[in-house]
């Protein structure tokens, strides 16, 4: 992705003959930034789109996104987590010195 985009994901949790409920929470980490944290509810398949907004860099800079999404569980699906990251090309211009 390039710095100054939008961001966004889809997350979908999978269980065996039963569709899963509940909240997935994102946590994201941009290099020199903190973290951000989202909450999204599953809808009726098991899926939720999350918007986790602009990534910011300094101008030229290149730098990573750590994503952690963790899913609480509910009544018939045990609790799980997963984690990815996103490179982040620099946005064009010099950067300040």
């Amino acid at each position: 992705i390039k710095a100054g985009k939008r961001l966004s994901m889809g997350v979908t949790i999978q269980a065996p003959k039963v569709t899963p409920s509940g909240e997935v929470t994102v946590r994201v980490k941009v290099t020199g930034s903190k973290t951000r944290t989202v909450t999204a509810l599953l809808d009726e398949y098991g899926t939720a789109k999350i918007d986790l907004g602009k990534i910011k860099l300094r101008k030229g800079k290149k730098g990573k996104v750590k994503i952690t999404v963790q899913y609480a569980g509910d009544a018939a699906v045990l609790p799980g987590s997963a984690k990815a990251k996103v490179k982040v090309k620099g946005s064009h211009g010099k950067g300040k010195r």
